[in-house]
């Protein structure tokens, strides 16, 4: 008898679309969101991690000015 283990990976995609990065950081990260409009951080990468296709978590990497 074999025993087999599946193991689902996550996937990360990057987000590229301005618009759709606006909204997640707005409703997801409202304080980052408003050091970007302040001038204070540069955006550098927006992800959207999925595990079986459904939505897991987004990550925002940036650094300040």
């Amino acid at each position: 008898m074999s025993v087999f283990s599946v193991s689902c990976a996550t996937q990360r995609i990057a987000i590229r679309d301005y618009s759709e990065q606006m909204r997640i950081l707005e409703n997801g990260f409202p304080e980052i969101y408003d050091l970007y409009r302040q001038g204070t951080i540069v955006l550098d990468d927006v992800y959207r991690f999925e595990k079986d296709g459904e939505l897991v978590r987004f990550r925002v990497l940036y650094h300040y000015r």
